[in-house]
């Protein structure tokens, strides 16, 4: 129990500061005039959202029972993963295709990831 007490203490206050920066950034910036390096920016604030939106829900799932391992690098791909689709929706290229390759390389990308770390382990 607190452990669940920290989770929400820690993540929470993270959670609502980059909400916060994401709702002052992105009330501030207009897509048509912005330059690249901007909507660069952009989206690493959303990948940095997503990573701890998505590693705060892992981690409160793993106290509820369900077990994962390497719940960052579970995090890092799947908000890279998000992040891509919400790139290709945003200039209009994204179609069942595109995520039909984007998830199998998400996948490939944290087991072969998750096999590097085991593999090590064993050759020490």
């Amino acid at each position: 129990m607190i452990y669940v007490s920290r989770l929400k203490n820690r993540h929470i206050q993270l959670i609502l500061g980059l909400v916060l920066i994401d709702l002052i950034y992105f009330s501030n910036t207009s897509a048509t005039q912005a330059t690249p390096y901007i909507i660069f920016l952009g989206f690493l604030l959303i990948i940095a959202t997503l990573y701890v939106l998505i590693n705060a829900f892992m981690k409160l799932l793993s106290v509820y029972g369900l077990k994962l391992k390497q719940i960052n690098k579970f995090s890092i791909l799947m908000s890279i993963f998000l992040t891509s689709l919400l790139a290709l929706q945003s200039i209009g290229e994204l179609s069942i295709k595109d995520f039909l390759v984007l998830l199998p390389l998400t996948l490939i990308a944290y087991i072969y990831s998750s096999y590097g770390k085991k593999a090590n382990r064993q050759i020490e």
